[in-house]
């Protein structure tokens, strides 16, 4: 092979690595998102995880948990008035940001039931200046945007 051509196909393996790092670094800035939302972000995770744990609980036994939410926080109830106080995940939690506004759409009580396909969920956070989405998905994944 002619030094030319070694040297053409050692650019193309330099462009194409620049290409790759550039594209990791975009994709890990936009998965931190803005420093200001920062804290959001974590409620909007802390809400995700207990989504999936609540949902998980359902599939487990098959009774249906319902998820209420007010301007100081969020809990995850059953018939009888189960709160699940003894569960870290499941317990009755407090919003970090107490001027945190919640929508959930479709507008509608969110109900957690046995079902392997659901119908899509959007809940929206907002502090006024940022807004962070907890969705599940008809399969069942619950992600964070």
């Amino acid at each position: 092979m002619s030094k030319a051509r070694q040297a053409a196909f050692t650019l193309i393996e330099v462009m194409v690595v620049l290409v790759i790092i550039g594209i990791a670094t975009a994709a890990i800035t936009l998965s931190l998102g803005a420093a200001g939302d920062r804290p959001l972000r974590e409620e909007a995770w802390r809400l995700a995880l207990a989504l999936q744990a609540a949902q998980s609980v359902v599939h487990a036994d098959g009774r249906p948990i319902r998820w209420y939410f007010d301007g100081r926080g969020y809990q995850f109830i059953r018939e009888r008035n189960d709160n699940f106080i003894r569960d870290p995940l499941l317990k009755p939690q407090h919003w970090e940001n107490a001027a945190l506004q919640v929508q959930v759409s479709p507008q509608q009580v969110v109900l957690l039931d046995a079902e392997w396909i659901s119908t899509p969920l959007r809940i929206e956070l907002s502090d006024g200046a940022n807004r962070v989405s907890v969705v599940r998905h008809a399969n069942g994944a619950v992600t964070v945007q």
